[in-house]
């Protein structure tokens, strides 16, 4: 059974609380380098029973303001050689989500879970065939049930056989300064390279069937080093998966706040929200969560992925003073997939908020991902502020994304850089250079504003980190490229995009009702040269009423396009009907050679 089980009112005893339970060793042999293997166990373990069996390391159910310290909680739990598992958690708080909440106020502390007395490895159960040999079978640590407050500080919690922290169904909870998935020194993969079997970290739970008691909210998971979690099986095993991440959100859980971890080499993504959807039609999608200042690299998915559906949009997430694809130095080290993607995702904020506090702090610093810096696809209304996107911290170098700087698809409504409010205007716009695609990327995505960005050049504006296209549309309407000639911050809101390869501007095939204005292309943010390297904006084939200008003689809407190695505006020869309306053109100097504006054949 369990090795330390208390249960409050359990057999007649009344309130049971305040108990503690340090520098013990549970389920390991008294050198903390092994397993105790039971001779002889009862049938319905198939004779393969170690620590403590078929239950946990140490639990606690319904018992208050317990302190759990010091220990070395490993090798619990027992397994048949048919894969039925049963039991093993490290560290249990429990508490049916059903009842009534409680304040636990349990406090986890200093421990290690699932690892030998050095951190140094897992402590290994002779399970076979498995390559990998889990330290508990289960969870490291799992807080299940309406047992609410507790406290998970600077334990160790590796080489479990499923996820590192397990939080289900309970709310305020603090993780703060724990080692998920290392070695003692933080910095280490456990020998044959494997975590924890799934997940680092877990809010929610991966259960189709009960989403309805999913919900853990305005948790808080702060200062942990989430790394090397998920291993590789070879499929004949229900625990552990090929793709795992670092932290996994789920279920309709809201205000948990994931901030200032160092999420690394995980097997999946690095931070992933997901919705659950139940039988009957119902989803349950994280929401209103906040994730602030975390160094999120090297992991073999996203930085960051938020995936929802359709009809069950995940909702109102702040994702603000990261570094993504960067390490805790600031060197390069981008993740194998996008930095950042937003899948079925509604109204959520990439950056800065724009209210003039700690604007400039909001910004993520999105670079050297393999993918795109951000990807959307089939989602609105989301903004776009602040960032660095393809440069290193400073803004002075190229760290370029590996595809595009920011690429929509399917995704409308959407704000990339400032919305012109009046309010910290200046810090809204975007830096996106130095990306081997395009710095913005729109595809079938409509009604979307681009504004106040610098987009091929360096923080400054004044040195070329090109893109290969600053900006490139495909079947994608009425979108707007610059200002909108409100009277309101109209100067803040054109964008600088000069420096990139190709040209500033491709508007190809069948996009309509595209608006460019108040743009400075080709030249740097002083008016002097910084050529595009062909044209300055490129219509493509059966284009039609796109209007380049103001149609109202409004000086603020008018470009500046200037000192590109092609033309300034290149008509292709395909039916276009563009309305060019008061557009300000210069050519470079070879102005003998180059048109400010080609109509094509």
């Amino acid at each position: 059974e369990d090795g330390i089980r208390d249960v409050e009112r359990s057999r007649g005893l009344g309130d049971v609380y305040k108990r503690q339970v340090e520098y013990c060793y549970i389920g390991t042999d008294p050198t903390g380098e092994g397993v105790i293997s039971i001779p002889n166990a009862p049938a319905y373990f198939n004779n393969d029973a170690y620590g403590n069996t078929e239950m946990d390391g140490i639990y606690i159910r319904d018992s208050t303001n317990n302190t759990i310290a010091h220990n070395l909680v490993s090798g619990n739990g027992y397994t048949s050689s048919d894969w039925d598992w049963r039991g093993g958690r490290g560290i249990v708080i429990s508490r049916s989500p059903t009842a009534p909440s409680i304040d636990g106020n349990n406090l986890i502390e200093d421990n290690y879970v699932g690892v030998n007395r050095l951190g140094t490895d897992a402590i290994h159960l002779p399970i076979s065939p498995t390559p990998f040999q889990p330290g508990n079978v289960w969870e490291g640590i799992l807080v299940y049930g309406s047992i609410d407050n507790n406290t998970l500080r600077n334990n160790l919690v590796s080489g479990n056989g499923w996820w590192g922290i397990f939080v289900y169904s309970s709310d305020n909870n603090t993780i703060e300064g724990n080692l998920i998935g290392t070695q003692a020194d933080g910095s280490s993969p456990l020998p044959g390279g494997c975590g924890n079997g799934a997940h680092g970290i877990i809010i929610g739970t991966d259960d189709w069937n009960n989403p309805v008691y999913a919900a853990s909210d305005s948790n808080i998971v702060d200062g942990n080093t989430i790394a090397y979690n998920g291993c590789i099986f070879d499929g004949s095993h229900p625990y552990g998966y090929d793709f795992t991440d670092g932290i996994f959100v789920s279920g309709e859980s809201i205000n948990n706040e994931i901030k200032n971890n160092e999420i690394f080499s995980n097997k999946g993504h690095g931070i992933h929200l997901y919705g659950l959807y139940q039988s009957g039609g119902t989803y349950y999608v994280p929401r209103d969560n906040t994730i602030e200042g975390n160094y999120i690299y090297s992991n073999e998915g996203d930085g960051i992925y938020f995936e929802g559906g359709s009809g069950a949009e995940i909702t109102g997430n702040w994702i603000k003073g990261n570094y993504i694809g960067l390490d805790s130095g600031g060197n390069p080290a981008g993740n194998s997939g996008n930095g950042v993607s937003l899948i079925y995702s509604d109204n959520n904020t990439i950056g800065t908020n724009g209210d003039g506090t700690n604007d400039p702090q909001e910004g993520n610093v999105i670079s050297h991902n393999q993918g795109n810096g951000i990807y959307l696809s089939y989602s609105n209304n989301n903004w776009i502020a602040g960032n660095k996107i393809g440069t290193d911290i400073g803004g002075t170098s190229d760290l370029g994304n590996g595809n595009r700087g920011v690429a929509l698809t399917h995704s409308d409504g959407n704000t990339i850089g400032t919305n012109g409010d009046g309010v910290s205007d200046s810090e809204e716009g975007n830096l996106i250079s130095g990306n081997d695609g395009e710095g913005i990327w729109l595809d079938l995505s409509n009604n979307n504003w681009i504004a106040g960005n610098k987009i091929g050049t360096d923080i400054g504006g004044t040195s070329s980190l090109g893109n290969l296209y600053g900006i490139h549309l495909y079947e994608s309407d009425d979108n707007l490229i610059g200002t909108n000639g409100d009277g309101v911050s109209d100067s803040e809101e054109g964008n600088l995009i000069s420096g990139n390869s190709l040209d500033g501007i491709f508007i190809e095939t069948r996009s309509d009702n595209d608006v460019i204005a108040g743009n400075k292309i080709g030249v740097d943010s002083t008016g002097s040269p910084l050529g595009n390297g062909r044209n300055g904006i490129l219509i493509g084939s059966e284009t039609e009423s796109l209007r380049i200008g103001s149609d109202n003689y409004d000086p603020s809407e008018s470009n500046v396009i200037a000192y590109n190695n092609g033309d300034g505006i290149a008509l292709g020869d395909f039916p276009v009907d563009p309305r060019l309306v008061t557009c300000l053109l210069y050519t470079s100097d070879a102005a003998d050679e180059l048109d400010g504006v080609d109509l094509g054949g």
